[in-house]
């Protein structure tokens, strides 16, 4: 699935709630929720990457 924008529930740098926002500003915008990681998901989930080269190329 192709998402527009990657948010942790456990963030308390940038909030789940701003991610929830940008989203709601996007038409048709998906948004990829990781439940148990914060705001470091580029370490933390281990699909990060693929994730992120999915939205680059369209995928």
């Amino acid at each position: 699935m192709f998402y527009n924008a990657i948010g942790g529930k456990q963030d308390k740098i940038v909030t789940y709630g701003a991610s929830e926002e940008i989203v709601s500003k996007i038409p048709n915008a998906k948004l990829k929720t990781y439940q148990e990681y914060g705001h470091a998901l580029y370490e933390e989930a281990k699909d990060f990457n693929n994730v992120v080269y999915e939205f680059c190329c369209g995928e």
